[in-house]
């Protein structure tokens, strides 16, 4: 330990002695180091944290499958999960849970919350303890007795001021009179944000009801149990309920999830690649430092070969160089745990809303662990190979006056080559996948919805089952609030739908047309359904093709009718007008379909998101059929912002109980939609202009040294004749080798590794052949140019001073 405390107080002395080296060194490690402990804080969060649930590793989501809606992952039927439960060998336990929106009315405005109502024995499933008061019992778990809530630490903070009397006070939930019997503790979340839960009380007959599959399932393993063993025992589970209930079962599939990974979605691969790319800056930054040390080990040879004279070893001499090396990385580190604590903040700021556990996001004890490992793995790479070569030293020629050493020239320069070559082919790697999705957000963004996005105003309403239980009531409210919106200053239209646009959501269903064999179990029968109310179309800006829009005749009790979009008519009737053709959507209760007439024709929308292609979709009428939820869409002369307010009085008119959700203009709705692959283009551009900007100074550096070491023989090329075009092209010659070797080798290694992001990308293949010879041309051009300003120097040499230069 003495030794080694020798050997950090000299390391300080020498780069305290080097300024600028010292400078630059922590600078650039920083950068590397910063932007890789950030993007790591976030994958740390999202993927690798455990989840905060007693072994939270035995958790699983447990899915269904159908043939016929292969979009989704389904939950399960009650009465499937009965089966399930009794059938199967690796389940500790098994809970059902319903996630929905809820309507919170009394004391305020009224508020829509987020919901779950679960088994009793769901929250005991994950080992949680109540802050305050109790969890559900089964007796609650019984249809009539269910009349009690569970609130969120968040929601007994901002609705009760955190009284601790709120256990034993009531609420209103979808007008239903709820009493409080339990706080949350503060950290918990499932499986995002939940603000308040119920039992779930399912009658005899919800519990034989095999149809429906919308009860989500959580499950503990029992210990031990593998998930190939599950997956295969519930494989055999479903082909046996496939088997038993052929009418309501037939193409079932079970499949079992983490609930950890159920829980990431689809960030996984986005995560991934920017924690590939920021490995790549880190890459590109150790080459540059060990660049920086390589030439400053020339200046200490002298040094060096004293200390071997006196008797030093060369592990003696390489463990004295990588101490100062490691003083270096830590510092860096130190410097860029500095910058990664702002990069959070920032990533937490601009990150898509819906990023799973971003709110869990802060830099704790693995995070620093991590910070630390990085920086003594970025202090061996950049440092151990100067400090074993610079342990051989010359001693005849580093011990003369003056002197350097010769021998041990060629092996430096050629390694500082090679760092060269290393940092041109991971930036032309990281460029080129920046250059892929700046061109697939591009492409993303240019994509034609089928509909005006400017000056609408959208806000969403769900309409409580227990207030408006009947199709007829619903059709009263939407009616009205139409009414009472259209006359507004500044209104041109206002219409209603029953699914919002451009927000990922989407209802299926499967449709037959009269004449044509029912196809119940095909997937190519399923089509988007809406419900819309008349004048849409115009509102929305989508285009009537054939036919006639709905009007205010159309109402419940007239001629059941529909519009289709442009697509399903392509489908189901190519080369004929379908105008006048029926289709059903719905059956009776002896199983007689109930047709509907098609009376219009309209183009095709991208109405979930803009990567995901037009659907068939069926249009219906909002006022034959109603809704639970409408989506009243707002056409204005001005801003639509100014007119929120008025529209809100509006619904609070029809029912001041009624909580407003999402109200946006349709360009914010748009921004969203559009969140995530802006937010990854964006990092990748940074990661990629910070790999640039390296990769520049490290070509500049190498060949601004190599001039220097070859003024001597400039001079005398010079003297013997040599234009400064000649000049020119020998140092710039020497760079451009560098570069296109480097490009060859990122290439390659660009083809291996885009593929990864395939996923990520629209519009534009991972190989696409334009992009990669661009970046190509673009680092060879930029190479070039960081050659150019020594090339201009060495056309200067003044060969009188060269010739004595030594």
């Amino acid at each position: 330990m003495g030794v080694l405390w020798q050997d950090i107080r000299y390391g300080i002395r020498m780069l305290l002695r080097s300024p600028g080296f010292t400078i630059v060194a922590v600078l650039t490690l920083a950068l590397g180091i910063g932007a890789n402990t950030a993007i790591f804080t976030v994958v740390n969060a999202v993927l690798l944290r455990p989840l905060p649930y007693k072994d939270a590793s035995r958790l699983v989501n447990l899915y269904s499958t159908l043939t016929y809606f292969p979009e989704f992952h389904l939950g399960e039927s009650p009465a499937d999960f009965v089966d399930i439960k009794a059938q199967n060998q690796s389940f500790e336990s098994m809970a059902m849970y319903q996630m929905s929106a809820m309507n919170l009315t009394g004391e305020g405005n009224p508020e829509e919350i987020s919901a779950g109502a679960v088994s009793p024995n769901f929250f005991p499933m994950l080992g949680v303890r109540p802050f305050r008061g109790r969890w559900f019992i089964e007796e609650e778990e019984q249809p009539g007795k269910d009349s009690t809530a569970i609130l969120s630490h968040g929601l007994w903070q901002r609705r009760f001021g955190a009284d601790p009397g709120a256990i034993g006070k009531n609420l209103t939930l979808n007008g239903k009179l709820y009493t409080i019997v339990g706080i949350l503790p503060s950290g918990f979340r499932f499986p995002q944000k939940t603000d308040l839960w119920i039992p779930l009380a399912l009658s005899p007959a919800d519990l034989r009801e095999r149809e429906m599959h919308g009860t989500e399932v959580l499950a503990k393993l029992k210990p031990g149990v593998e998930l190939q063993r599950v997956q295969a025992e519930l494989n055999t589970i479903a082909s046996r309920l496939a088997n038993q209930y052929p009418n309501v079962d037939q193409g079932l599939g079970l499949r079992v999830i983490p609930l950890q990974e159920a829980g990431v979605g689809g960030v996984r691969p986005a995560l991934l690649v920017l924690l590939g790319a920021v490995g790549f800056v880190l890459l590109i930054a150790c080459a540059n430092v060990g660049n920086l040390t390589l030439a400053r080990s020339l200046k200490r040879q002298r040094e060096m070969a004293i200390r071997a004279t006196l008797g030093a070893s060369r592990s003696r001499i390489v463990w004295q160089l990588l101490v100062e090396s490691l003083l270096l990385a830590l510092t860096g580190g130190v410097f860029g745990l500095l910058l990664a604590l702002w990069g959070v903040d920032a990533l937490r700021s601009f990150a898509p809303a819906n990023t799973p556990r971003l709110d869990e996001l802060r830099v704790d004890p693995g995070v620093l662990w991590f910070s630390f490992a990085i920086s003594a793995l970025a202090g061996i790479l950049f440092g151990l190979v100067p400090a074993i070569q610079s342990s051989r030293p010359d001693l005849n020629s580093s011990l003369k006056e003056h002197g350097t050493a010769r021998s041990g020239k060629f092996e430096r320069h050629r390694l500082r080559s090679v760092l060269v070559v290393s940092q041109v082919a991971l930036a032309l790697v990281l460029l080129t996948g920046s250059a892929l999705t700046i061109q697939s957000f591009s492409r993303l963004t240019s994509v034609k919805p089928g509909f005006r996005t400017d000056h609408l105003l959208t806000l969403s309403i769900h309409l409580p089952s227990s207030k408006y239980p009947k199709e007829s009531q619903q059709i009263n409210f939407a009616q009205q609030l139409l009414e009472k919106v259209k006359p507004l200053p500044g209104v041109i239209n206002v219409a209603g739908a029953s699914m919002p646009y451009l927000r990922g959501r989407m209802s299926l269903s499967t449709i037959q047309i009269e004449g044509a064999p029912s196809r119940s179990n095909s997937s190519s029968d399923n089509v988007e359904f809406k419900a819309i109310s008349p004048g849409l179309f115009e509102t929305m800006g989508i285009h009537l093709l054939k036919g006639r829009d709905f009007d205010s005749h159309d109402v419940a009790g007239t001629l059941r009718i529909v519009a289709v979009s442009e697509s399903l008519a392509h489908r189901y009737w190519p080369g004929v007008n379908p105008v006048g053709k029926r289709v059903s959507l719905d059956q009776d209760k002896e199983g007689h379909p109930i047709w509907s007439e098609v009376v219009g024709v309209v183009s095709d929308t991208r109405d979930i998101h803009f990567d995901v292609a037009p659907k068939a979709v069926v249009y219906v009428p909002l006022l034959q059929i109603g809704s639970g939820q409408i989506i009243l869409i707002v056409r204005t002369t001005a801003d639509p912002v100014a007119l929120a307010a008025a529209v809100r009085s509006q619904v609070w008119a029809v029912d001041p109980d009624q909580p407003i959700t999402d109200l946006l203009t349709m360009e914010q709705v748009v921004s969203e939609s559009v969140a995530a692959p802006r937010f990854r283009t964006l990092l990748l551009g940074i990661f990629a202009g910070l790999g640039l900007v390296l990769t520049i100074l490290g070509t500049y550096g190498v060949i601004s040294y190599s001039v220097s070491q070859r003024t001597h023989e400039i001079g005398i090329r010079i003297a013997l004749g040599a234009h400064p075009h000649d000049i020119l092209a020998l140092v710039i010659g020497q760079g451009i080798k560098l570069a296109l070797t480097g490009v060859a080798i990122g290439v390659g290694a660009a083809l291996l590794l885009t593929h990864w992001m395939a996923s990520l990308l629209y519009g534009i293949s991972a190989t696409d052949p334009l992009t990669f010879a661009t970046v190509a041309i673009l680092l060879t051009t930029v190479a070039l140019a960081a050659c150019y300003i020594p090339a201009r120097r060495a056309m200067c040499v003044d060969p009188m001073i060269a010739l004595r230069y030594e």
